[in-house]
């Protein structure tokens, strides 16, 4: 592992520090929401708004551990059947896609906070929150995606072309963490 995958995995164990915090916060404010409205027919009238916040804060903090640590959706029913040259291949291939894809994402969300921002968006709650203050994270998250993916890249790169020249590599990429 080389230091720039040594950062990688610090900054995303700092969002998964982030991604729990996210995740109890509204888990209270639902709570607290459910409590006051149940016995004292009281209601914080933000609780919706910010636990859709918190959640948005988890997704993306969220993913890039879940990349990294081969989490999300696969289908490996044909894939672990197949060579370990050709495999590991076709996860630069894979990978390489899913930057570009992450790239657009990136685009994507980065127009939708200076939208809001130039248009002064605000939520419709009470709380009137100009809505671009939390939009933020989605560029931030998916930055750290980025940065997993480019790791994730370099990683199985570098184990493609040590299987091509006939070497077993120590990590082919496929990183497994116990937790």
């Amino acid at each position: 592992m080389d230091q720039f995958d040594r950062v990688v995995d610090r900054i995303i164990k700092v969002c998964v520090g982030i991604t729990m915090v996210a995740i109890v916060l509204m888990m209270v404010m639902m709570t607290a929401e459910s409590v006051l409205r149940s016995f004292f027919s009281y209601s914080l009238m933000i609780a919706d708004e910010f636990a859709g916040y918190f959640l948005m804060v988890a997704v993306f903090m969220g993913v890039g551990y879940c990349m990294r640590s081969h989490s999300l959706l696969r289908v490996t029913i044909l894939y672990d059947r197949l060579p370990i040259r050709l495999r590991t291949g076709m996860q630069v291939v894979f990978d390489l896609l899913s930057l570009a894809f992450t790239l657009i994402v990136m685009h994507q969300v980065v127009r939708v906070v200076i939208n809001s921002y130039v248009g002064g968006t605000l939520s419709i709650s009470q709380a009137e929150i100009p809505v671009w203050i939390p939009q933020t994270i989605m560029p931030i998250g998916t930055s750290i995606l980025i940065l997993a993916l480019v790791a994730e890249i370099t990683r199985n790169t570098r184990a493609f072309m040590a299987l091509m020249k006939g070497h077993v590599p120590d990590d082919t990429g496929q990183r497994h963490e116990s937790h």
